[in-house]
């Protein structure tokens, strides 16, 4: 009834003995997935999937990450009719960098996904490098999903953390089968560049971000016309 009332609230993950973070909902029609960062498998951090093909009322539940250890966080869902995307941060300890940006896609409305592959190989080489942010936006058969790392910085002595971001963007154009992946955002710019998001609509993809040092930041925005 557009949110005049809700249904009586009840758990779908989580017993009080183990620590659930970070929820995010996505929907189309009757279909809801709902993912959760939960660290009930061995207390590693982990992210799952939970789908409803009935609006909710009742749900499975499943490991959307599982090939890689460490933990995870900050998931990113995103939505085209049965597509759906999911991003988040992984920091699988058997790599140099400190965290890297992976991604899963199912195409069946979030029932499955294929495997998880990762989107910033880069700073996952790179000692001590960190993924900052991500965001992830779908338009048509398009995903496009940018983040952003210090691992260029790093690489050239400059400084870590966001001070010494930049962000980069990893497109696929026929739903998640193959991926273009770690091309600069805007290689002109020499600014510091963190926290970007995406959305998508009306033929395009738009993205703001910010632009410049701690403290001193600036607002930057574009689009792509052709998903990407």
């Amino acid at each position: 009834d557009a949110g005049a009332s809700f249904s009586t609230a009840r758990i779908l993950s989580g017993t009080g003995a183990e620590d659930v973070d970070d929820p995010i909902v996505t929907a189309d029609g009757s279909d809801v997935m709902v993912a959760d960062v939960d660290d009930s498998t061995a207390g590693e951090d982990d992210l799952w999937a939970l789908f409803s093909s009935n609006s909710g009322l009742s749900f499975v539940r499943g490991l959307l990450e599982s090939a890689t250890a460490g933990d995870v966080g900050v998931p990113r869902l995103a939505r085209w009719g049965t597509l759906v995307a999911a991003v988040w941060q992984d920091d699988d300890p058997a790599l140099p960098g400190e965290e890297g940006l992976h991604v899963a896609v199912s195409t069946d409305s979030g029932r499955t996904f294929g495997a998880e592959r990762s989107l910033s190989p880069l700073g996952e080489e790179t000692p001590g490098a960190r993924v900052l942010a991500g965001s992830v936006a779908l338009l048509g058969d398009d995903i496009v999903v940018v983040h952003a790392d210090d691992s260029e910085s790093i690489r050239s002595g400059g400084p870590a953390g966001s001070d010494g971001a930049r962000c980069y963007v990893a497109v696929s154009h026929d739903r998640g089968a193959s991926w273009e992946v770690e091309r600069p955002l805007a290689a002109e710019l020499s600014v510091p560049q963190n926290r970007p998001q995406l959305c998508a609509g009306g033929g395009r993809v738009y993205l703001a971000l910010e632009l410049g040092n701690s403290g001193s930041n600036g607002m930057g925005y574009c689009l792509s016309s052709d998903g990407g």
